[in-house]
């Protein structure tokens, strides 16, 4: 409980500094990234102020296009800050996906590192960590060193892993919303002057939540609703849909306007569908996308997907049956260590100068292409589910919810998939399904949170 709007990001850093062990939680551009580089800047200073070596540090996200997208905003930061080049030096420019960092797969089941060889790193840094399931946390915590410092960044409000345990989401509601001890706030000074204590807790020390976004300001469309989201405000929510936000609309009839989203989506990807540079393929793929709750039905990915497929082959006058073609964009389904892609990872499809054709991915080492047979499960990539979304970012995005109900229906859904968009949503769903997908939350029942509290009651 908060009397006063402390300097979060500088909280965060504070809190990084003083624990070996901290989560920070954000939405989109409450300030994660930055706010890790200041805080590897104040470790590299002052370990070389003290004469020791600069801390070695690792970054790391759950999916390949996650790694890019946290190598590229640390490349972009780094570029802003005036700090001198020695210290520029230590910052890492480079990101790796979770399992390449612990030497998962490539034929073996058991990591490289483990707690008998953990990881070499001072500092390991883990974004968009509300997508990492138990099992590969759990590896995570046992191949870092007790003596390195564990940092995760991510959003508790977000949907978890679809695999087992939502771990990021059961460690913030372990410890409260910035519910310091008091010997927390007293070690804090100033910073933490207008902070009151919290209920203690096992974890309360160790996680902060920005609570401002740079991106989404006050008077900002998508901010403004996905605060309502949150907050599980059905009224509120729907009031704003109804008065107008800035770059968000509402299409309250989906059967009514499904033709039409369809037609204009597949004319604006048929028009660019003979790019030939890889990398400027692949942002057209992040440009714009249709979200979708479900996989089957009217408005569910795959059969979307499918019709989308028809109208471009319709309009490029090639036959809809074939199942590759230059421009197709395809997202993997599963996981594959001998290839290096990771459920979720986006690619498309590109005919090279010999008549061949490859399918180019971001990875975390860059742009690279496979050949089809060569791909893991995957599936065609107009359309997809907003799980598959987490991790990603689009300028604009297309929501479509189900028109009857769904048990994967929740507010932690529809929150991650407004919160994909950079620019504008276009929500389409029933006000009914709306309501009800608002009011809904995901009951999570795991060990972790009753272990933790066991844990703290105990102390």
């Amino acid at each position: 409980m908060t009397t006063g709007q402390p300097h979060w990001q500088a909280v965060a850093a504070f809190t990084a500094l003083r624990h070996r062990f901290a989560i920070i939680s954000g939405g989109p551009g409450t300030g994660k990234t930055f706010t890790v580089l200041r805080l590897m800047v104040l470790l590299i200073r002052a370990a070389m102020e003290a004469g020791q070596r600069a801390p070695l540090i690792k970054i790391a996200a759950p999916t390949g296009k996650a790694a890019a997208r946290m190598a590229e905003s640390v490349i972009t930061g780094v570029g802003k800050l005036n700090i001198p080049d020695d210290v520029r030096a230590h910052i890492p420019t480079e990101a790796s996906t979770l399992h390449r960092l612990l030497g998962l797969g490539f034929g073996t089941t058991r990591p490289r590192y483990d707690a008998e060889n953990t990881l070499p790193a001072d500092i390991v840094i883990v974004d968009e960590a509300s997508m990492v399931d138990l099992s590969l946390m759990a590896k995570l915590a046992e191949a870092v060193r007790e003596s390195a410092r564990l940092i995760l960044l991510g959003d508790r409000y977000q949907l978890a892993s679809v695999e087992a345990g939502s771990v990021l989401s059961e460690l913030c509601q372990a410890a409260g919303v910035n519910a310091f001890s008091t010997a927390h706030i007293a070690a804090g000074g100033a910073l933490l002057a207008d902070v009151e204590s919290g209920v203690p807790s096992l974890l309360g020390d160790h996680v902060v939540t920005l609570q401002t976004s740079h991106r989404f300001n006050a008077e900002s469309g998508i901010g403004r609703l996905a605060t309502a989201i949150n907050d599980g405000d059905t009224e509120r929510s729907i009031a704003l849909l109804r008065e107008g936000l800035p770059h968000v609309t509402w299409l309250d009839n989906p059967d009514a306007s499904r033709t039409s989203l369809l037609d204009e989506y597949a004319a604006y990807r048929a028009a660019r569908i003979d790019i030939l540079d890889p990398a400027q393929a692949l942002d057209v793929l992040q440009s714009r996308v249709i979200l979708c709750a479900v996989r089957e039905g009217p408005f569910g990915s795959n059969t979307i997907n499918r019709e989308i497929t028809l109208r471009v082959a319709r309009a490029r006058g090639f036959d809809s049956t074939r199942i590759w073609y230059h421009g197709r964009p395809v997202i993997v389904l599963r996981n594959d260590y001998r290839v290096g892609l990771f459920n979720g990872d986006a690619g498309v499809c590109l005919r090279d100068r010999d008549g061949q054709f490859r399918v180019w991915f971001r990875t975390d080492e860059g742009l690279r292409a496979l050949l089809p047979p060569n791909l893991p499960e995957h599936t065609t990539l107009y359309a997809m589910t907003i799980h598959k979304s987490q991790g990603s970012e689009f300028e604009r995005v297309a929501m479509v919810l189900p028109t009857v109900q769904s048990e994967v229906l929740s507010r932690e859904l529809l929150y991650t998939g407004i919160t994909r968009a950079r620019q504008s949503v276009e929500l389409i769903s029933y006000e009914e399904i709306l309501r009800i997908t608002v009011s809904r939350q995901i009951q999570r029942y795991s060990g972790l949170a009753a272990r933790l509290q066991t844990e703290d009651g105990a102390r």
